[in-house]
């Protein structure tokens, strides 16, 4: 049993089940309380948005949105692309079947998935690219991490494609170069 630290949640994989726990960073956000003070800039604390990196929205609640999103988003499609999450405790705890992430086969990963969505996972390279992001179950790749806006949408509209067309047994050969 080890822990996964990602930007926004740390995730805990123990008896067949990941557990996913915001990352709440109170030194950071004491930091840039600070630096908003210093710098007469709060008020742009309330116009920023849990997405807006390095807010204190984000280094506060970031992980717990991502988890309720996450939860939410699954329970709302039941997509068979999306590893199941079983329960979210209101974003402060998110408990999904655990999957053994893919590893370091990354270049080949994402020119897949490129090429399955016609180039729409360059909006959520984070997500996509990340091949720690990804499991199989079933000989069917799955992924873990669909928590962000982004992420949903290229679910949604390209989700059932990945899940039926991926090869498990694609091998990038590189760019075709045409006359």
């Amino acid at each position: 049993m080890g822990a996964i630290w990602g930007t926004s949640r740390i995730v805990v994989v123990s008896h067949g089940l990941a557990f996913k726990f915001p990352r709440v960073r109170l030194g950071e956000a004491w930091e840039t309380l600070k630096y908003r003070f210093r710098t007469r800039s709060l008020w742009r604390e309330f116009v920023y948005t849990v997405y807006q990196v390095f807010s204190l929205k984000w280094i506060l609640l970031k992980g717990v949105v991502d988890n309720w999103k996450e939860y939410r988003f699954y329970r709302k499609t039941r997509h068979p692309f999306l590893q199941p999450t079983y329960v979210s405790l209101l974003g402060l705890l998110n408990i999904q079947r655990a999957g053994r992430p893919l590893g370091d086969s990354s270049e080949a990963l994402w020119h897949q998935l490129y090429e399955l969505t016609g180039g729409a996972v360059l909006g959520d390279g984070h997500h996509f690219e990340n091949p720690n992001n990804f499991c199989t179950s079933g000989r069917r790749l799955r992924i873990l991490d669909y928590g962000g806006p982004e992420t949903q949408r290229i679910v949604s509209e390209f989700g059932l494609k990945i899940f039926e067309e991926f090869n498990l047994n694609y091998k990038f050969d590189g760019w075709e170069e045409t006359s």
